[in-house]
């Protein structure tokens, strides 16, 4: 077997002005080691701050993003269609859409609830809405318990693999 495997995205965030859909990440193939995904934006919204565990690359399709950072969050980078940008981790930031907008984020490690820093008290609106929220969550502890259970599996699998070729080769010594 190669290895090669086709994934098909999963809307992972779908609230009135905002979907995420994601092709390689935690939710959709299982990987924990990075996150790609589409995100629609439909209107001019907001997210609430964060300040990821994580290294994040943006390929910005149409429209174009904002970008908080910096003490209280003053300072603002636009990224517009045909632009990329590059958040290191642990970089608190506020991303604003100004309008719609379609963009590509990649995240590594993968992104997850936990790990994205999330400022839940913060308060006022948000692009993700609670509901949006909850379902993420789910999702995530979805497959967390999947993804454990697939390397269990897999380790049974290649223990009794090499248990089967121990005894195999144990079997044949004594059989000479």
């Amino acid at each position: 077997m190669s290895g090669i495997r086709v994934i098909k995205p999963i809307d992972v965030v779908d609230a009135p002005d905002l979907t995420i859909s994601e092709y390689i990440g935690r939710v959709a193939s299982t990987d924990s080691a990075c996150s790609a995904c589409v995100a629609t934006v439909r209107t001019a919204t907001k997210e609430l701050p964060q300040c990821p565990a994580f290294d994040e690359y943006v390929l910005v399709l149409e429209g174009e993003v904002h970008i908080l950072h910096g003490a209280e969050l003053k300072q603002c980078t636009i990224v517009k269609a045909g632009e990329g940008l590059v958040l290191p981790k642990h970089t608190r930031v506020q991303w604003v859409w100004p309008g719609p907008c379609r963009y590509v984020p990649i995240c590594l490690p993968a992104f997850s609830p936990t790990n994205c820093g999330r400022e839940e008290t913060f308060g006022g609106p948000a692009a993700k809405t609670e509901e949006s929220m909850d379902r993420l969550r789910k999702l995530h502890a979805t497959s967390d318990l999947a993804s454990s259970r697939l390397k269990e599996a897999a380790a049974s699998w290649y223990g009794g693999v090499a248990l089967g070729a121990l005894l195999g080769l144990a079997a044949a010594r004594v059989l000479h």
